[in-house]
């Protein structure tokens, strides 16, 4: 997994602000928490850092996804049920992406950063 060291991938997002006030994290975080994992050496941050990379990506998916489903103009949605659901999707993914049955995102990702961890300290 070439690249993954500098995390170039993920410097160009940033936290998204919803109507609400509320905000959702998205990986403009990524990049310090996972160095600041590597520099104390915590495993347990690490993994917790790809699991949230894992969430961000299956938070994604699902926007897209909801996005393909046609609105009924029956029942007009207000923007309220509109930040309830992207809140929804955002707690689905990381609860999707700490189970068992994740993509394995986050478990690639942390062996490739593990593993890379392991090699500088030797």
């Amino acid at each position: 997994m070439a690249g993954v060291d500098s995390l170039g991938m993920f410097n160009n997002l940033t936290v998204r602000q919803a109507p609400n006030g509320y905000s959702q994290k998205t990986t403009g975080d990524f990049e310090s928490l996972i160095q600041k994992a590597r520099h104390e050496q915590d495993d347990k941050k690490l993994k917790e850092a790809c699991q949230e990379i894992e969430a961000v990506f299956i938070n994604q998916m699902l926007r897209r996804m909801r996005a393909t489903v046609p609105e009924n103009e029956l029942i007009p949605v207000s923007s309220a049920e509109k930040i309830y659901r992207e809140m929804l999707d955002e707690e689905y993914s990381k609860v999707i992406a700490k189970s068992r049955n994740n993509f394995g995102l986050a478990d690639m990702l942390y062996k490739e950063l593990h593993a890379e961890q392991k090699s500088a300290i030797d």
